[in-house]
């Protein structure tokens, strides 16, 4: 049995206890499944696959923890491909034994599960890709540009308050334009208000000047964002153009008095200001910028973000404050 094979028996096994409500024994198979890919990896030379590999490493050490912790969640189950409303069979058969036959389900499409996983993020951008926008302001001969998001179909979106205001001069920037990926054409952004504390600035843009465009929301309940839960995070890095970076949330709110969001991104300049998404799509944060040390120490891939919850006390009272419906 070659490697890949393995994999795929060890990913039918896993499925098929995971449908029995047995989540003991799939955490076993998931584990096995993880320390192949390992294996597998230290023989790639390809820094992409290397790192599409370590993505689907960081994915299933997430399911063994719910396994282990929680059971079968939601989570598990889509991942898994399984239907997550479906009704679990109840465990009425013993645990299995070390030498027990793994269940043959040779139907199952592998490829397709490691398809899904590692495309999740490209379908969600392609599906709200005009919700999105680059930011480029500009002061006299200042010019900045960041990422903002739209909130409203009647115009309004929202984007850091660094991203729009002159640090030289002290001012917030005369001129403020938006546009969509692969666009040319630029359409007026107005800055509604701002708070620097926070970095979050509200804007607003003219809808009907623009044909098609999207807007996303925030999450609803921000303590269902959990640490290890994936995200994916969008930019416009050096004024290059819209474009995604996956990362992992590391704490759902810092231990220092920014109260924070992080999450293990690697951004850029002009990547702040763009919304950090959950896998359904929901803004969890607003990325801002990053943490260079901790306690004296060197950090890395350490990227705060505005979380969703501030971002929604500071909503609240600006939009009651100045009379707006989103």
């Amino acid at each position: 049995m070659n490697v890949q094979e393995q994999f795929s028996q060890c990913y039918r096994t896993a499925r098929e206890y995971i449908k029995l409500n047995r989540p003991k024994d799939a955490y076993k198979y998931v584990k096995l499944m993880i320390k192949i890919i390992e294996e597998m990896n230290k023989n790639v030379k390809s820094a992409v696959i290397h790192a599409k590999n370590k993505n689907l490493i960081d994915q299933f050490n997430i399911v063994t923890r719910e396994l282990y912790n929680v059971g079968v969640t939601n989570y598990v189950l889509e991942v898994f491909n399984l239907p997550i409303k479906q009704k679990i069979v109840k465990n009425d058969v013993p645990e299995s034994k070390p030498d027990a036959k793994a269940p043959d389900l040779s139907d199952i499409d592998l490829s397709g599960l490691l398809e899904s996983l590692q495309d999740w993020h490209a379908k969600l951008f392609e599906s709200k890709k005009r919700a999105f926008v680059e930011i480029n302001a500009s002061s006299g001969s200042n010019n900045y540009t960041g990422t903002g998001f739209i909130i409203s179909k009647n115009g309004y979106l929202l984007t850091c308050d660094h991203v729009i205001y002159d640090e030289e001069n002290e001012m917030y920037c005369s001129k403020v334009q938006m546009k969509f990926r692969g666009d040319r054409k630029q359409y007026r952004v107005s800055i509604i208000i701002s708070d620097k504390a926070k970095d979050i600035a509200l804007c607003s843009f003219n809808p009907d000047e623009i044909d098609d465009f999207e807007s996303v929301k925030l999450i609803d309940d921000y303590d269902k964002v959990k640490i290890g839960i994936e995200c994916m995070v969008v930019g416009n890095p050096f004024g290059e153009g819209l474009t995604t970076t996956i990362a992992n949330v590391r704490y759902p709110h810092s231990h220092d008095d920014d109260n924070d969001l992080v999450i293990s991104a690697q951004t850029n300049n002009g990547d702040s200001g763009g919304p950090v998404l959950n896998r359904n799509g929901e803004v969890i944060g607003i990325n801002k910028s990053s943490t260079t040390t901790i306690n004296g120490q060197v950090a890395h891939s350490f990227r705060n973000a505005t979380p969703a919850d501030e971002i929604k006390k500071l909503l609240d009272s600006w939009l009651k404050a100045n009379n707006i419906e989103l």
